[in-house]
């Protein structure tokens, strides 16, 4: 009866331990910040800049995402919990700051393709938005994205170009 008895008590501090540790936190949404005053103008339709100009290692580093092709999110590619987005330019599709903003954050949960260092599409794309990101322990990236095209570096200064599945 007593090896019973004493895995019931493991069974119950066990279940003690779980029940009060704290639960695991969700990162908070980063704050964006929308630096440029006015859409970017465009020169024949085409905005100054091509895609991922912004978008160059800045190290050695490689993400540990890149070439895969289980399922993750641009949050889990950029490593880091984000905590300022600035948007240093946008097109002339965007209204007002608060449907940058909302892109941005649909952008960041999003589900993404398969991540590449390079830039894998064959279609032309056109900067939508572009901006620098500082991720919670003050490290700084870019981000781009134009109609699903995303193109970042992360915390260690890896690139990563992918697609995001966005929800309708």
């Amino acid at each position: 009866m007593r090896p019973v008895s004493a895995s019931l008590l493991a069974l119950f501090v066990a279940f003690s331990i779980g029940a009060t540790a704290p639960a695991q936190q969700k990162s908070p949404q980063p704050k964006i910040l929308i630096e440029a005053k006015a859409p970017t103008s465009y020169v024949g339709g085409i905005m100054p800049m091509t895609f991922g100009s912004t978008c160059h290692a800045t190290s050695d580093a490689k993400s540990p995402y890149l070439g895969t092709y289980k399922p993750v999110t641009i949050a889990d590619l950029l490593a880091e919990p984000v905590a300022i987005v600035k948007v240093t330019a946008y097109g002339t599709r965007w209204t007002s700051p608060d449907e940058i903003r909302g892109r941005l954050l649909q952008v960041l949960v999003a589900g993404a393709d398969a991540p590449l260092p390079y830039e894998p599409w064959d279609e032309g794309v056109f900067p939508d938005i572009v901006a620098t990101i500082q991720f919670a322990d003050k490290k700084r990236g870019t981000f781009e994205e134009s109609g699903g095209h995303v193109c970042f570096t992360d915390p260690s200064g890896a690139v990563i170009w992918t697609r995001v599945r966005l929800e309708k």
